[in-house]
């Protein structure tokens, strides 16, 4: 009984939408359209993020432009329109 619970869990966990191996280059491979500036101008995306190690797990995440992951979104993608 308590394998049939394991695996439930298991099961129920979500699935990531974008999975990456490199932190924060990778983020690169996520496409353009899937993020946005919020209104504070931090880049901005909607769904999980798994860095595949496993340890991280991001559920709609956003970056500060100044920072490691904003600099790659901004050399990436130049400048997004606020959402």
């Amino acid at each position: 009984m308590l394998w049939l619970l394991l695996l439930l869990s298991y099961d129920a966990q979500p699935k990531p939408d974008w999975r990456i191996s490199q932190w924060p280059q990778d983020l690169g491979s996520i496409p353009c359209a899937a993020w946005r500036k919020d209104k504070f101008g931090a880049y901005a995306i909607k769904g999980l993020i798994e860095w595949e190690p496993g340890d991280l797990r991001m559920r709609d995440p956003s970056f500060r432009p100044e920072s490691p992951e904003g600099r790659v979104m901004a050399a990436k993608c130049g400048l997004i329109s606020p959402q």
